[in-house]
């Protein structure tokens, strides 16, 4: 697959959006990924409803337990039949909403009834029509008062199209985002204030409440995740890229003047993602400011790097603070091994007044006892040193595992520090050896008197 290519990259989505190719339409009602399903949960049981576009049923489909009044809107008259027999529509108006013949008999029909509707739906139908305004104002004629209107409308604020603008590609395909059939393109925000544009020449008011998006990636997003990752987390920047559909809905007001579009203006008010201004703060990396970025914007694992990148003052305070104590130990322990050295050497003293004096074989016995019992004494306290080492070394090594520079000396500090307690460690083997041999030579001594 190459980048960028238009032809080539077919909108093949791993969601649920390849739905209505399916001969047999089945979705789960709760899920959280299928616009029908989600504003289907909007429509209060035992409501009248008429369904705009309503093509084959697939919106009906949703509604068949709640024992709603449905009827619909459609100019194909095939699928007007299949949504009668599959999905209990009551009635369905073969016309155009957008430009309805006044002299059709299914705007006749639609125009003959004795009722305002609960909710009118106009899912996936927008984006196919010449005027949406119009169809919005010929739709509301045959809506009660703070009645709804349910809507879902084509995300082109989406990453494969900018990619593929990037290579200079703008393709129409099958289905999808640029379905063949598509007149008019929307973003979250771009359908918001065309809302607002419609309150400022209209004589009724809507109120506009986002309650929703469906997501999916493309197999083309798929190739551009492998092949280009750095590409992939910058255009995650924007959280509406990966979206497909935006869902809305409106409630309508006959009274422009005790209207409330309080959700409206709410909307109005928010914020832009400013893709600009985070690419170029994301990209920009000269200057001495570096270390004031925000990062806050990135991926986990991008972010973690950069933070890992401009270690504060703190940070290596504190790793110092830990040297020093190591250091500290270190030292004591020399202590220790200087003094387990000089007893050492009295055993080997006394040991050898021993071999010169054998007459006073017996003293010297018991003198060697005393001094080896010392000796155990000391070599209990040495172990409780290396024990209380072994466990300040630990915590040592844990603090020095989150520094990421520096420690070749260190490194080499505790590798020789590893040699000396080996060369110590020998040593005392030897002088066990040694106490060894001469408490054997002592026991031969008292059995040949």
């Amino acid at each position: 697959m190459e980048f960028g290519n238009g032809k080539k990259n077919q909108l093949v989505w791993r969601s649920s959006e390849n739905r209505y190719h399916n001969e047999e339409f089945k979705v789960n009602e709760d899920n959280d990924n299928v616009n029908v399903a989600i504003l289907a949960r909007q429509v209060n049981a035992e409501s009248t409803v008429l369904d705009i576009g309503c093509g084959e049923g697939k919106f009906g489909a949703m509604l068949l337990n709640k024992k709603c009044q449905l009827y619909g809107i459609d100019i194909d008259s095939e699928a007007c039949r299949n949504a009668l027999e599959k999905y209990k529509y009551n009635k369905i108006f073969c016309t155009n909403i957008e430009a309805p013949d006044y002299a059709d008999e299914g705007f006749a029909e639609l125009e003959s009834l004795s009722f305002e509707f609960d909710y009118i739906a106009l899912i996936d139908i927008l984006e196919h029509v010449i005027n949406p305004t119009r169809v919005i104002e010929n739709s509301v004629r045959y809506l009660k008062d703070k009645g709804k209107i349910l809507i879902s409308v084509p995300n082109v604020n989406n990453a494969d199209i900018f990619l593929n603008l990037l290579n200079d590609h703008f393709n129409y395909r099958e289905a999808g985002v640029l379905d063949n059939t598509h007149t008019k393109y929307f973003t979250r925000h771009s359908f918001i204030e065309w809302i607002e544009d419609i309150n400022s020449t209209a004589d009724f008011a809507l109120d506009c409440e986002y309650i929703g998006s469906t997501f999916g990636e493309t197999e083309f997003m798929q190739e551009v995740e492998k092949k280009y990752p750095n590409v992939y987390e910058l255009i995650q920047l924007n959280p509406w890229f990966n979206a497909i559909q935006h869902l809305f809905v409106l409630t309508y007001y006959k009274n422009k003047k005790e209207a409330n579009t309080n959700h409206l203006e709410g909307l109005l008010q928010e914020k832009g993602n400013n893709l600009v201004g985070k690419l170029n703060q994301v990209l920009d990396f000269s200057g001495a400011d570096l270390q004031e970025k925000d990062f806050s914007m990135l991926p986990n694992e991008r972010r973690t790097l950069k933070e890992q990148v401009f270690v504060s003052e703190e940070g290596w305070k504190k790793c110092a603070d830990e040297l020093k104590k190591a250091k500290a130990f270190e030292e004591k322990n020399q202590r220790d091994i200087d003094e387990l050295k000089q007893a050492l050497e009295q055993s080997q003293q006394m040991v050898s007044e021993i071999n010169a004096e054998p007459k006073n074989v017996e003293d010297k016995l018991e003198q060697s006892t005393a001094a080896l019992e010392e000796t155990r004494v000391e070599w209990k306290k040495c172990a409780g040193a290396l024990e209380e080492t072994r466990t300040e070394w630990k915590e040592c090594a844990e603090a020095l595992e989150n520094a990421k520079k520096g420690w070749g000396e260190c490194a080499e500090a505790l590798e020789n520090a590893k040699k000396g307690w080996k060369e110590c460690a020998e040593a005392l083997e030897s002088a066990k050896k040694g106490w060894k041999e001469c408490a054997d030579a002592l026991e031969q001594e008292r059995k040949s008197k």
